[in-house]
């Protein structure tokens, strides 16, 4: 008999009570793949602590590949209030994922998205209650003015600067899923498109996978860029593998140099990086993206066709001067 994880039950639990909000009475559909079936199990176990009914389906056992929704599945959301994906992030099944979100959105269904998932990622990225987080973002949007500068400082070298724009929405992913809404679970962001970014950023923990960069951790090789009026003007690392791939990235589009968000992690259960970026952009602290602005939700006037997320720790950062965070821990 397999040991039980707690770890990872305890995160199916904050998925299934504090993402989702299951009740009794309630059906949960909980698409995953053969890696993940014990994943999948703690979260049928999770739903079955709250009097809630899962209902399964593998992706293996589907006809493949997958383009768009089967009919089975179809049905099994008509007759459901949330549903989970977790399970693979394979470009053949865009298609499927696609109309999996789109679906549970029409039904107003809530839509957790477990992409890629794995025992470890789900039990640091998931160590925090949703309300805990959103209980520190409240607090941070209450200390942010609409033309605030943030000052960030690391261990790892940043000097940074950032300034922001009064007509750009602030977005919070605290993992609290609204119905006909969905979100990536693990959650733990607030972001916006800045004004300006200046100074230097040392990405020390982890960034987006690009071709040639097999792994996603920086700690052994960290990327510091120089910025100004929000765009790259210098990087380096010493990867010679990182540096050919972000140069390559930046290289390979309109925007892909400027700084089109930045967000404040806000998943508290955690306080290392773990060397994955699912995970890392929730890091308590300041994280940059270079690329897409998410114009829908921030109000940018601009945007890019791709992105690259870049991730930092241990930081402190003052928002008008007056200290929010020490080390990687908030202060408020």
């Amino acid at each position: 008999m397999a040991a039980v994880d707690y770890d990872v039950l305890s995160a199916a639990r904050r998925v299934i009570e504090g993402s989702l909000g299951l009740v009794r009475g309630e059906r949960v559909v909980v698409v995953l793949d053969s890696e993940r079936q014990d994943l999948a199990d703690a979260l049928v176990e999770a739903a079955q602590w709250a009097n809630a009914t899962a209902v399964c389906f593998n992706l293996d056992d589907l006809a493949a590949p997958l383009h768009e929704l089967p009919s089975a599945v179809a049905d099994a959301l008509a007759k459901s209030q949330a549903s989970i994906y977790v399970a693979r992030s394979d470009s053949a099944e865009v298609g499927f994922r696609r109309a999996l979100i789109e679906t549970a959105a029409r039904l107003g269904l809530r839509h957790a998205h477990l992409l890629g998932m794995t025992r470890a990622t789900m039990a640091l990225g998931l160590a925090a209650d949703p309300q805990r987080m959103a209980a520190t973002a409240r607090a941070l949007r209450a200390r942010l003015r609409a033309d605030s500068t943030v000052a960030l400082r690391s261990a790892a070298g940043s000097e940074l600067t950032v300034s922001f724009v009064p007509s750009h929405r602030w977005v919070e992913n605290s993992g609290i899923i609204r119905p006909g809404r969905w979100l990536n679970v693990p959650a733990g962001e607030l972001l916006t498109a800045p004004g300006s970014v200046d100074g230097t950023f040392v990405a020390d923990a982890s960034m987006t996978r690009l071709g040639g960069v097999a792994d996603e951790r920086l700690a052994e090789a960290p990327l510091s860029l120089t910025l100004a009026a929000g765009r790259v003007r210098h990087f380096d690392s010493p990867s010679s593998t990182v540096k050919s791939a972000v140069e390559a990235y930046l290289s390979g589009g309109r925007n892909h140099d400027r700084v089109g968000l930045v967000s404040f992690g806000t998943n508290i259960g955690l306080s290392e990086p773990s060397g994955t970026l699912i995970v890392d952009q929730t890091l308590p602290g300041l994280h940059l993206c270079l690329g897409m602005t998410l114009p829908d939700l921030t109000g940018a006037d601009w945007d890019a066709g791709g992105q690259i997320v870049l991730t930092g720790s241990r930081a402190d950062i003052d928002i008008d001067g007056h200290a929010v965070m020490r080390r990687g821990r908030y202060l408020i």
